[in-house]
């Protein structure tokens, strides 16, 4: 994030963050304030306060593998797209959706509670105004977070207190959804849990890749303390990178073209790998993250200049050559 910027975030890998603050929307970037999704304009730079329900449109929308999902202005969530495993949350596993469904209401999701979403591949999660998280779709890996590993839901479904996360009160301010993970960050400790697939190692728990349908933290052990954000790719990805308060980025998982960023490839990664600071990036200056496949990006602050590392075999580094992979982060060649 920059500085605290947030809401407001249109992508296409389906990231979608929230965490609960007031913040200053000037940039896309991988996470969303909950606070913030319900009581800033994120259509402007401004950070003009509303209440909800007064204007129309959309606050935000998140994009996944094959279907979409957006928080309307009012704070009501609807989905879109492939309704396989019932992402879609309408209740029942429909036929494809061209237009926009609304996700069930009366299980804890109102019309107006919706504080942000985000779409992972084939599950969708939902982060309302009172810090709880709902899920629903596949739950093959137990991404869900219903403590369970295998039915999938087509309804929105508390997610299980577990790790730091807790439901009572609820106490996440932010969430996003990879492949076959979902992660969060919560308030006041702002500790890192996930849950879900840990194939690759995406829980960053360090217990050795092992599935966990109930929320696990992600281990301080290598230095990630004091979580600001966490992000993944929605759409296929199996990596994920998160941002310390203090401005030093981390990411774990899967790291087969130098996605995370710290010097090699070194395989799967199931603990925050630090990301390499000789080339741009500080232990200090990372301002937001994003994560596609097989490649990582970042913003950085003061100068607003952005860097990626991992693959480049179709030249989305955008460093002005088709490298192969890159290890290291590497500037883009273009500071608008």
């Amino acid at each position: 994030m920059l500085g605290r910027i947030v809401p407001g975030w249109i992508r296409s890998h389906g990231l979608a963050m929230a965490a609960v603050t007031t913040v200053l929307v000037t940039l896309t970037v991988l996470s969303q304030d909950v606070t913030t999704a319900m009581f800033t304009d994120s259509s402007t730079n401004s950070g003009n306060s509303f209440t909800s329900g007064t204007r129309p449109g959309w606050r935000q929308i998140s994009v996944g593998r094959y279907h979409t999902c957006g928080v309307s202005m009012a704070g009501k969530a609807y989905c879109w797209g492939d309704d396989g495993n019932g992402r879609l949350g309408n209740g029942a596993v429909t036929a494809d959706q061209d237009s926009p469904q609304p996700v069930v209401t009366g299980g804890g999701l109102t019309d107006t509670n919706v504080a942000a979403i985000t779409a992972g591949r084939t599950h969708t999660c939902a982060l309302t105004t009172t810090k709880l998280v709902y899920c629903w779709g596949n739950n093959s890996n137990g991404q869900l977070g219903t403590g369970t590993i295998g039915a999938q839901v087509a309804t929105p479904t508390a997610v299980t207190a577990g790790g730091a996360l807790t439901t009572s009160p609820g106490n996440v301010r932010a969430i996003t959804a990879s492949r076959f993970t979902t992660c969060a960050v919560t308030t006041t400790t702002n500790d890192a849990v996930c849950w879900g697939d840990d194939t690759n190692g995406e829980l960053g728990n360090g217990g050795g890749f092992t599935a966990s349908g109930s929320p696990t933290n992600v281990t301080t052990s290598t230095g990630m303390t004091a979580a600001r954000d966490v992000g993944a790719s929605g759409g296929y990805g199996t990596g994920i990178c998160g941002i310390t308060t203090t401005g030093k980025a981390y990411c774990w998982g899967s790291d087969s073209s130098g996605q995370a960023g710290n010097g090699a490839t070194t395989g799967n990664q199931d603990s925050p790998s630090p990301v390499d600071t000789t080339s741009g990036l500080t232990d200090t200056n990372v301002a937001a993250t994003t994560q596609g496949t097989l490649t990582s990006c970042a913003i950085i602050t003061v100068t607003r200049k952005a860097y990626c590392w991992g693959s480049d075999s179709d030249g989305q580094l955008g460093n002005g050559t088709t490298t192969g992979n890159q290890t290291k982060p590497r500037p883009i060649t273009l500071t608008p």
